[in-house]
């Protein structure tokens, strides 16, 4: 005895009773109902075990383990003798659609038919499994997002098949599909289609009016979703259902049109959403009971599906041949204008060879000229720094001359001391040699008295003031001799090692007798030696501290001349900070900007060039430095000078 029976209730709030007499007219007393949705909440069976007493039998969805049977389908075992009719009662709840396909049947049907739908949805599943790895190779080398959007498009939409068959997650993870789940699984099948769509076939471009209409259908699944997690369940499944037939007779449209323009990737796609509507088709059909129930209406959206994906598939190989003809196409088109313009480029060439050739003569004259004004200008601003150097050398020839001039005075003027004095020595000294055992009182007699003559202690110390003094001398015509080494060591081509303070000490040694009047403090840091041009940086501190003099010496009476000098080292930005300040009048604002420009001096004619501050600044810049300053008519100037260590 087989038989089938088929109900559909919709969404029902509440529960469904069903009775069910069977009367056996087989040889057979062991049968089976079958219950062929898997995504109801909750089934229970009741038969009678004696006149008053009823078996029950409770299966809820995510308790297959629990259930004489383990299968997706809610499967209740009863014996019926030959010739007997029996009375059971059935009892449904569930808040989605509640479809009732009950096949009463043997065991060997059961287990036929059990075996073909394990077969089915395994290959099913095996097909969405190839499909979403083989179209995310794909994009993951080509980064076209049609392959992703139908990666997504393919994952949910096998979800959702396959949760409806009850081979998802009542198997992998034995969990319950509720109506939420499956409803946002759906939507989200859905907008990835949607997505596919526009992106595969280019929707916004081929077709601007039906492109607007696809946005529009992403907002009544986007509310499918938002009903489905805000516990409003039932609305959000009924939204998707409505939203999902007006997507699927819109995107068949949209397919349609654009096979119409011929556009060659509509054709695949068509007749793949052509597939899918027409299996949708005989689904609900089957479900209406308008078509027998079996196995192919049953899972004729499975099968549907599976052969969309497939040809979906094709056409996305399809499409990059496509795009690979249209490349081609454009590339020979490409080909054929070159050559066109090839034979034009040809022509013109003969005519601009001429007009080039006399722009080029007279571009090589005009060459020859900057060329030479190059020259010209290199010259003489070789020139400009050689006479302010040789200025410097000059007021610094001056400035040695007269600090040598010091010591070296001191020195002559206490020769003849020193030669007086050591006459008397060696006369001293001759008659302590004259001196013997026959006259020795005698001769001590006269010693004493010529030491008393010379007054000896005193001419002792009188010596070792001579020497000290001359020593003092000899130190400083050193220093001098040394500071003056240091100032003027040639650079070499490339930069050396040198350090910032023995440059400025050096300076400071030279210039020493323009600073009678100045208070000059030194505040030198530790320095590190750093790779430089030391005779150039030695004359940007000498026309620095000349400047500062030059100022101080111009201030009023009754303020004390100042100038000091110090030097840090920035550990943080890696530099060396060198500045010069003193309480000179200080520069005014209508000049800042001009003080760097050559030959630019507020000094008396003969006084200044008008070119340290510019050597100075392009001296600095030589080394990849910065010279600023700020200036206060009342405070004075502070020059600083940032050298990269």
């Amino acid at each position: 005895m087989r038989g089938i029976i088929i109900l559909n209730f919709g969404i029902i709030k509440g529960t469904v009773w069903l009775k069910l007499n069977i009367k056996n007219l087989s040889q057979k007393t062991l049968f089976y109902i079958d219950v062929e949705y898997p995504i109801l909440d909750q089934v229970s069976f009741y038969q009678l075990i004696d006149d008053e007493t009823y078996e029950e039998k409770k299966y809820t969805q995510g308790q297959i383990n629990q259930r004489a049977f383990i299968d997706p389908n809610y499967i209740f075992e009863i014996n019926i003798p030959q010739n007997t009719e029996k009375t059971f009662y059935i009892n449904i709840s569930s808040i989605q659609q509640i479809i009732l396909p009950i096949m009463i049947s043997t065991d060997k049907q059961v287990w036929m038919k059990k075996s073909n739908r394990n077969l089915l949805n395994g290959i099913y599943a095996g097909l969405v499994i190839i499909m979403v790895l083989y179209n995310l190779f794909i994009y993951l080398s080509t980064r076209d997002r049609s392959y992703l959007y139908y990666v997504g498009y393919v994952l949910f939409i096998g979800l959702t098949q396959l949760w409806i068959k009850g081979f998802s997650v009542n198997y992998f993870f034995n969990l319950s599909v509720n109506i939420s789940a499956l409803t946002i699984c759906a939507s989200i099948a859905c907008i990835m289609g949607l997505l596919f769509t526009v992106s595969f076939l280019k929707t916004k471009e081929n077709s601007p009016k039906l492109h607007i209409g696809l946005v529009f259908l992403s907002v009544p699944l986007l509310i499918s979703i938002v009903f489905s997690l805000t516990n409003i369940p039932e609305i959000g499944f009924m939204v998707m259902q409505f939203s999902t037939a007006l997507f699927s007779i819109y995107v068949l449209i949209v397919s349609y049109y654009l096979v119409f323009k011929k556009y060659r990737p509509a054709y695949y796609f068509t007749a793949a959403w052509t597939i899918l509507l027409v299996g949708s088709i005989v689904f609900l059909l089957k479900d209406a009971g308008i078509l027998p129930y079996n196995f192919y209406t049953s899972y004729s959206m499975q099968l549907a599906s599976g052969l969309e994906m497939t040809i979906l598939s094709f056409a996305l190989a399809d499409r990059i041949n496509f795009y690979r003809k249209e490349k081609d196409q454009a590339k020979a088109n490409e080909i054929e204008a070159l050559q066109e313009n090839e034979q034009l480029v040809m022509r013109q060439n003969l005519i601009l060879e001429a007009r080039v050739k006399e722009r080029t003569d007279q571009l090589e004259k005009l060459n020859n000229e900057l060329q030479q004004t190059l020259v010209d200008f290199e010259t003489s601003q070789k020139e400009l720094i050689k006479s302010e150097k040789m200025a410097s050398l000059g007021q610094l020839t001056a400035g040695v001359a007269h600090e040598i001039n010091n010591p070296i005075n001191f020195v002559s003027s206490n020769i003849e001391p020193l030669k007086r004095d050591l006459n008397d020595l060696f006369e001293l000294i001759k008659l302590y040699e004259s001196t013997s055992l026959e006259n020795y009182p005698d001769k001590i007699r006269e010693i004493e008295a010529y030491k008393a003559q010379i007054d000896y202690h005193y001419l002792l110390q009188e010596l070792n003031q001579i020497i000290s003094g001359i020593e003092d001398g000899a130190k400083r015509t050193s220093e001098i001799v040394q500071g003056l080494r240091t100032f003027s060591r040639s650079d070499s081509k490339s930069k050396v090692p040198g350090n910032v303070n023995d440059g400025i000490k050096a300076t400071i040694t030279l210039i020493q007798s323009k600073l009678d009047g100045i208070k000059l403090e030194l505040s030198l840091g530790k320095l590190p030696e750093f790779l430089c041009f030391p005779s150039k940086l030695n004359q940007v501190f000498m026309n620095m501290l000349n400047n500062a003099i030059d100022a101080v010496s111009e201030q009023q009476h009754g303020k004390q001349p100042y100038i000091k000098v110090s030097t840090h080292f920035d550990s943080a930005k890696n530099c060396v900070i060198v500045q010069f300040t003193d309480n000179g009048c200080g520069i005014p604002d209508e000049l800042a900007s001009k003080i760097f420009d050559p030959f630019y001096t507020t000094k008396p004619v003969g006084k200044g060039t008008g070119l340290g501050l510019s050597i100075s600044y392009q001296l600095i810049e030589l080394h990849n430095g910065t010279i600023s300053f700020e200036s206060d008519s009342e405070k004075g100037t502070t020059f600083t000078i940032v050298l990269p260590a």
